[in-house]
């Protein structure tokens, strides 16, 4: 069956934007290398949302909308932190050389009160599966996980602030040393859609999220829709539209006939006959994505 996204919103759309942009605000990252924020970047951040929203729909509309989701919620933090009215952004996407090969990059610079912040912030999407007693959150490529996610953070892109060659780089753009890195990661923790997982304790679940494989599409939709009733279906969200929560209405049935994945797919429950702040979401995976992330553990 032919996936419809023509009723969507316009990827770069305001409206879209803002939604995106409220979510940035309001959630809570799934993990965080320090307890730099209680709940949300809304609780230390004081943002014009509306304003990000129009200038990043400006841009959009002159110059494309990235078509890369990480390009996309690199665009949404720059806006966000741009219109910050209590803190400046000094920097962004800073590249760091040593011997003219890159070490890597800086993600963002602010001026937050007095401090000088260096701050790496990820979007991911990661599906838990237990393997014996232990239990790994492993993205839909396969190739990304959790743990090494966490760790590339915590021994490699916090630390490179520190590194001579950064700080040399920061002081030709005659920008400040940062003074703390803090490393944050949001998105998705997708649950079993039969059993529920248990989080390390430094993990946040943020979400309704589930996945299946393709095969037993119809049996997770079915008893995840249990408890809202037949007034409830399903509606395809294309990749690019995976950040936000969505406030729309059901295209499908509850069990429709579904495409098979070639990575990843992500179906969200919401009322038929009204728009409605999605109940939960459903990615769908291909058959063989528990084969291949076993085969990505025992290469760990």
């Amino acid at each position: 069956m032919a996936h419809n996204t023509s009723t969507l919103p316009e990827a770069y759309d305001f409206d879209t934007i803002l939604r995106e942009l409220s979510w940035l605000n309001k959630t809570s990252p799934i993990w965080q290398s320090s307890n730099f924020i209680t709940h949300s970047l809304g609780n230390l951040f004081q943002t014009d949302l509306h304003q990000a929203a129009r200038d990043l729909e400006r841009i959009w509309s002159w110059n494309g909308v990235p078509r890369r989701l990480g390009r996309r919620f690199e665009a949404l933090l720059i806006a966000y932190f741009e219109h910050a009215v209590n803190s400046q952004l000094l920097g962004h996407e800073i590249t760091v050389y040593k011997n003219k090969i890159s070490m890597g990059e800086i993600d963002l610079i602010l001026k937050l009160e007095q401090q000088i912040v260096h701050l790496e912030i990820a979007l991911k999407f990661y599906a838990g599966i237990q393997t014996g007693l232990d239990v790994h959150w492993i993205g839909p490529s396969c190739k990304d996980y959790f743990e090494k996610k966490k760790m590339h953070v915590l021994n490699h892109q916090l630390p490179l602030a520190e590194k001579p060659e950064c700080i040399r780089r920061l002081k030709a753009l005659n920008l400040p040393i940062p003074s703390q890195s803090i490393g944050l990661i949001f998105g998705y923790l997708m649950q079993p859609w039969n059993t529920m997982l248990n989080l390390d304790e430094d993990m946040i679940q943020t979400s309704k999220s589930f996945w299946c494989t393709h095969d037993l599409f119809h049996d997770a939709a079915r008893r995840l829709s249990k408890p809202y009733g037949g007034a409830y279906g399903w509606r395809y969200i294309p990749r690019a539209q995976w950040t936000a929560p969505h406030y729309t209405n059901a295209t499908l049935p509850l069990l429709p006939n579904i495409s098979r994945p070639d990575q990843a797919d992500c179906y969200i429950l919401v009322p038929k006959y009204s728009h409605a702040m999605e109940k939960l979401r459903l990615f769908v995976l291909p058959n063989n994505f528990p084969k291949f992330t076993l085969d990505l553990l025992k290469r760990c």
